[in-house]
């Protein structure tokens, strides 16, 4: 974590093979705002591949409010990091796992 850019929207995309979830944990963040629907910086994390899959979460806020884990449903995490022109601050740092997923016996 450094002071990040202004004005910038990153997306970055966690594949896994099939049979897989993801589990990403935060281990630093410093991301301006506060609460979950900041309209400043934010990041926001969706259980998919695309801006269109179901959203997991939207985080902001100072250092004592990493957010918790996130985990998918299947083998695709979709994060998008947006910030505004003001205000840069250290921003944020994650580790992702991959976690079995049950497989369903067929009767």
């Amino acid at each position: 974590p450094s002071p990040y850019p202004g004005s910038k929207q990153c997306v970055y995309i966690i594949a896994l093979p099939p049979g897989k979830a993801v589990r990403m944990d935060f281990l630093s963040f410093d991301i301006e705002g506060s609460g979950r629907n900041s309209i400043y910086d934010f990041i926001e994390v969706r259980d998919g591949d695309s801006a269109n899959s179901t959203l997991l979460g939207r985080f902001c806020g100072p250092p004592d409010q990493i957010p918790p884990p996130v985990i998918s449903t299947h083998n695709y995490l979709w994060i998008q990091f947006q910030t505004d022109a003001s205000v840069h601050n250290q921003g944020f740092l994650a580790n992702y796992s991959s976690i079995d997923v049950g497989s369903t016996p067929i009767f």
